[in-house]
């Protein structure tokens, strides 16, 4: 995925949702549950773990940011 492809996700996400995001914030929250991950599996390598387990696509990754404003509209609405 390209930087500019990101941007305009970003971009309409910052349109439709309340949700201020930012492309360092899915960077760092990535890199963190991969990292705590691979050390509860007990691998030598942050790579060993994502080769292994990691096989989502575009489509996964849009299903779970809509599945995160979902909850975060009802937690509002509440």
């Amino acid at each position: 995925m390209t930087y500019d492809a990101v941007m305009s996700l970003i971009r309409r996400l910052r349109k439709r949702t309340p949700i201020q995001v930012a492309p360092h914030q899915f960077r760092h929250t990535r890199a963190t549950t991969l990292e705590s991950t691979s050390a509860l599996l007990g691998h030598a390598s942050i790579e060993t773990t994502r080769a292994t387990y990691d096989h989502r696509n575009m489509d996964d990754v849009k299903r779970e940011l809509q599945a995160a404003r979902k909850r975060r509209e009802s937690e509002h609405e509440q």
